[in-house]
């Protein structure tokens, strides 16, 4: 009960604040530069902006500020110097007229950001818009069409009789005419009545072409775009095929033998009757049903002949490299529409590839999908462009399975998918002979691009030929094949090269984040902790990328990498706050390995204020071994209530084995040697016995005990359970000497008792009997209670 005690009072005393040195870190970017200073909690804070002085105030004095760090990531184009300043507080000056942006995130760190954008002026003040048009001011004639004067109105005068309102067809504006009162019924024809004006000649009108002179007078609509035109042309042409589809799945069409025979009859890539590219080795496909739903790319088609491994699209590994970019791609997107203004679908085509071949993804796809044509073409050339803007195409692309091919179709299998199935049987001599083909810009981002996916597969022996291969042929390096280098080096060395990763997170650019992630798992897999620097960066860099889809993978790194350092207060309380962002299965996983490692390495008051605060979280979210792990911890501090609570549900297998016995234990720590019974109905093994034997103990059955201890091999227990069953014997051959002794004495005393008389006064001999058994009795407890070390600390 004291430990118990000592445990809630040590979880409920705040942390001791200790003095730390508050470290200024910075970091370059393309428009801005960052600075990051922590602060102490409850700390306000005010910047004062003046041209090329920034000043910071302090409503607290820091212990400490280190500036030795200020300049290591970031030049002094914009931040000339930092110094501190009395009061407390920070002076920065600037070498540029910069503007300055300051926020505080949840876990106290000031964030200044310096940009490029020059410091705002203050705005004149704005002169007041002009008053709104009153309602009763007459419209302007000229929208109208109508004389110079001319106002519409509704109703007729007051002077005028329904006969002759409904006669009145011209209307005579004199030169000067009075203004009359209008009565303005919803209902009443429209007249026109002059405006008082300078004078002017009598004039007439007729309205009875009043409505299609207005008309006339609109703009013409402008005709419409080509691509929507062309996704006109698309969506028809795909309702004919689709209704041609099912006629021929009704046998109401059979295929043209003659038909066939022109088709192969016609060179590759010539158009034919269809207007349509012919590829190299189409194969014979067939529609096998036309009652699914639209996809962007039709290519549910069964192949029954040819290799599934040709490519329907030109190969990008062939080609002469031009001399000028410009030039080409002006050539070829003049030839985009040939005679009678139609557009030429193998120019579209030819322009897509050319796309392709120079690294320009999104403006492939553009291209391809300008024109019908060639689906399975279209397909396979859309799919190259995603991986090109996206980094890998989607799982059912049309390459999906294709990686064991022995040409070009094997590398952008294996850049299909989310990732490469580690033990994939892929063709390593058609992947590496397709790496040295490829154009050089294809080169560069496809190769370390493909690296990395085959580090990730733990294929590093393809990986390190791939990456060979680029260096040889682009001797100047990129960041992303810094980064599959130090990928590589990652998973042949089992655990993160800083100085591998640090050029490229210094960068600050859209590969920093990337592999700041990426060096945190590799320090997390290895084991080892990760350094409070790093989880400055991911703290900036996810604050940084709050409205990016980056910010759930930063968020995770860094809640993981808090409790690498075994700040779980931390790590448990950003959850708490942003976890919500996380994808449900990856917030499941997080909590799990949290709530797993806070078991396995927190101290006994932490563990206890974190699990009780996120209780509810971790009982949803753990799995059953963590639970399991959790539970054994909450039982071994003594709360045996809320460990029953956590496992309360039934498991399989082995998981659900140790379930069962961690509700034993609870049960016997309860004294509940029934339910503890009924917990190891049906189970075996030595652990199973030694517990029924603790709960034997419980019920008093000693002698049962004894056995069941023997049986799960633990003597001492045995011999304890010996003693109270009074198994003199048993004691004798299993404790130890001075115990035995104390067996012994007692087992011969039984065997040879002294009879004492019925009645009168013990004779001389038997009385010298009692007393040799007594002194022998006393000698030997006297042994066994020297052999017992007791706590002498209530004595002094």
């Amino acid at each position: 009960m004291m430990h118990r005690l000592a445990l809630l009072f040590l979880a409920l005393i705040p942390g001791t604040a200790l003095a730390q040195t508050a470290v200024l870190r910075s970091g370059d970017h393309a428009e801005f530069t960052r600075l990051t200073l922590p602060l102490p909690a409850g700390t306000s804070w005010t910047l004062d902006d003046a041209p090329e002085v920034l000043t910071l105030s302090f409503s607290e004095p820091l212990e400490r500020v280190d500036l030795g760090q200020a300049f290591r990531r970031i030049t002094r184009d914009r931040v000339a110097d930092i110094r501190p300043v009395p009061g407390p507080g920070l002076e920065i000056l600037l070498n540029c007229n910069c503007a300055a942006e300051a926020v505080l995130s949840p876990s106290n760190l000031l964030i200044l950001d310096i940009r490029d954008t020059p410091r705002p002026v203050p705005a004149a003040q704005p002169s007041p818009p002009p008053a709104p048009p009153s309602p009763e001011a007459p419209l302007p004639s000229a929208l109208l069409g109508l004389p110079t004067g001319a106002r519409l109105s509704f109703g007729t005068p007051q002077s005028a009789s329904p006969a002759q309102a409904a006669s009145v067809s011209p209307v005579v504006l004199p030169a000067e005419a009075p203004v009359e009162p209008a009565v303005e019924p919803p209902q009443a024809a429209p007249r026109f009545e002059a405006v008082p004006q300078a004078p002017m000649a009598e004039t007439s009108m007729d309205f009875s072409n009043f409505a299609m002179d207005a008309i006339n007078r609109l703009p013409e609509a402008p005709a419409p775009a080509p691509e929507a035109e062309a996704a006109l042309t698309r969506e028809l042409e795909q309702q004919l095929l689709q209704s041609i589809g099912s006629a021929a799945t009704q046998g109401l069409l059979t295929p043209s033998d003659s038909l066939r025979e022109a088709m192969q009859d016609l060179p590759p890539g010539r158009y034919d009757e269809h207007n349509e590219l012919r590829p190299t080795d189409p194969g014979v496909s067939s529609t096998p049903s036309t009652l699914e739903a639209d996809k962007e790319v039709d290519v549910s088609r069964y192949r029954l002949s040819g290799s599934p491994c040709t490519l329907a699209m030109p190969p990008l590994t062939t080609g002469e490299p031009v001399e000028s970019f410009v030039l080409e791609l002006g050539k070829l997107r003049s030839a985009l529409t040939g005679e009678f203004d139609r557009d030429n679908a193998e120019a579209y085509m030819a322009l897509g590839q050319f796309y392709l071949r120079n690294g320009f993804g999104a403006e492939a796809i553009r291209a391809t999908q300008s024109v019908p044509s060639n689906p399975e073409i279209i397909a396979e050339m859309t799919a190259v462009g995603r991986i090109l803007e996206y980094g890998h195409d989607r799982a059912d692309g049309p390459f999906a399975g294709k990686i064991w091919c022995e040409g070009e179709a094997s590398v952008w299998a294996a850049l299909t998918g989310p990732e490469i199935a580690p033990g994939s049987d892929f063709d390593r001599a058609a992947i590496l002979t397709t790496i040295t083909a490829l154009p050089a810009p294809l080169k560069s981002y496809i190769g370390p691009l493909l690296a990395e996916r085959f580090v990730t597969a733990q294929e590093t022996g393809i990986a390190r030929d791939i990456l060979r291969i680029v260096s040889r042929d682009l001797p100047e390096t990129t960041p992303m094949r810094e980064f599959a280098t130090a990928q590589l080096q990652t998973e042949e060395q089992g655990q993160p090269d800083p100085q591998a990763y640090d050029p490229i997170i210094a960068r600050n650019d859209d590969l920093s984040p990337e592999a700041l992630i990426d060096f945190t798992d590799a320090t997390l897999e290895s084991g080892a902790q990760v350094d409070p620097e790093t989880i400055g960066l991911l703290e900036s860099y996810r604050i940084q990328y709050r409205d990016a889809p980056l910010f759930a993978r930063l968020l995770r790194s860094e809640i993981m990498a808090q409790a690498s350092a075994g700040n779980f207060a931390a790590s448990f309380g950003l959850y708490a706050e942003q976890g919500q962002v996380l994808d449900p299965e990856v917030a499941s996983v997080t909590v799990d390995q949290l709530a797993g490692d806070m078991a396995r390495n927190a101290t006994d008051a932490s563990f206890t204020r974190i699990y009780f605060e996120h209780e509810a979280t971790i009982q949803e979210m753990a799995r059953t071994e963590t639970a399991n792990d959790v539970a054994e911890r909450l039982l071994s501090l003594g709360f045996a209530e809320a460990a029953a609570q956590l496992i309360a549900p039934g498991a399989e297998g082995e998981a659900g084995r140790r379930r069962r016995l961690l509700r034993t234990r609870i049960a016997l720590e309860a004294r509940d040697p029934i339910g503890a019974e009924r917990e190891l109905h049906g189970m075996t093994g030595p652990d199973v016995d030694a517990l029924r034997a603790s709960a034997r103990l419980i019920s008093g059955d000693f002698a049962g005990a004894e056995i069941l201890f023997r049986s799960a091999g633990e003597e001492e227990k045995a011999a304890e359970a010996a003693w109270l069953a009074r198994n003199w014997r048993e004691v004798q051959s299993s404790a130890p000497e001075p115990i035995s002794r104390v067996a012994r004495v007692v087992s011969d005393q039984q065997e040879t008792p002294v009879v004492l008389p019925a009645a009168g006064p013990p004779t001389l001999a038997t009385s010298r009997d009692v007393l040799s058994q007594s002194g022998e009795t006393r000698a030997a407890l006297q042994d066994m209670l020297m052999s017992v070390q007791v706590d002498t600390a209530l004595d002094e």
